[in-house]
């Protein structure tokens, strides 16, 4: 038997010796291996279902984690959160150097599920409350923002790779398209369709690129808005900095 399973070209050359016969396998390949093309044609068709894979996590990650920025940085009731731990915590530590903070922090974030009253309530419990009392609407608003919140599993770092694979199976595929067109073969549906799809994967292929860049800059506006340390490990992993949210 023709021991290379993959290498459908190297068939292609093999040649019967005296009184050898093909195998029935070899036999139906070497009927099928027209056009010559024939295997740069099938790597070519084999990009539809990775490209349609990888716009299925793509779209969906960019949507996802863009809601998360879009909560830390313009939500009314995350700011009001945080407006009224600034408050708290000078009230608490009145009569001290920190009772007249304007900010606080990050990690204290952390502590607001933690610290508590007298009465065993959080400080997030107290302000929750207090929100309620002046905005029926609330709980709806805050299951919004939670679930913007959510995504613990999108991370630029993520995003980059993805994309960057996406980059990849568009070069290949388009190498392996160029085999097709100038292997002399007369134009066909085949090569027609493809070279309308190609160039809707190349806008496609833009587009990410540019929603990558727009994250990717994003999370450095966030960690320097909210006073991250050049030298933390959260500049570079997006899904430590949001842990905290």
């Amino acid at each position: 038997m023709w021991p290379a399973e993959t290498d459908v070209p190297g068939l292609a050359k093999e040649e019967l010796g005296p009184n050898e016969e093909w195998e029935k396998g070899e036999l139906y390949m070497m009927k099928v291996l027209t056009p010559a093309s024939l295997h740069s044609r099938l790597k070519t068709w084999s990009f539809l279902e990775g490209w349609q894979q990888g716009k299925d996590i793509l779209n969906p990650f960019y949507d996802r984690i863009k809601s998360s920025y879009d909560v830390i940085e313009n939500h009314p009731c995350f700011m009001q959160i945080l407006q009224m731990t600034l408050a708290i915590g000078n009230i608490m530590n009145g009569g001290t150097a920190k009772g007249q903070a304007d900010g606080f922090d990050l990690p204290v974030l952390s502590k607001i599920t933690s610290i508590k009253d007298n009465t065993g309530r959080t400080v997030l419990q107290y302000i929750l409350v207090k929100m309620y009392d002046s905005d029926p609407d609330l709980h709806d608003k805050i299951k919004e923002m939670n679930k913007s919140l959510q995504h613990k599993d999108v991370d630029v770092k993520s995003m980059k790779n993805k994309t960057n694979d996406m980059v990849t199976l568009f070069n290949q595929t388009k190498e392996a398209f160029k085999q097709v067109t100038t292997s002399g073969e007369p134009s066909d549906k085949f090569m027609q369709q493809f070279e309308e799809i190609l160039k809707t994967a190349q806008t496609e292929l833009d587009e990410w690129q540019r929603r990558y860049k727009e994250i990717a800059d994003k999370h450095t506006y966030m960690t320097a808005f909210y006073g991250i340390d050049k030298n933390d490990e959260m500049n570079e992993k997006s899904e430590d900095f949001f842990k905290i949210f």
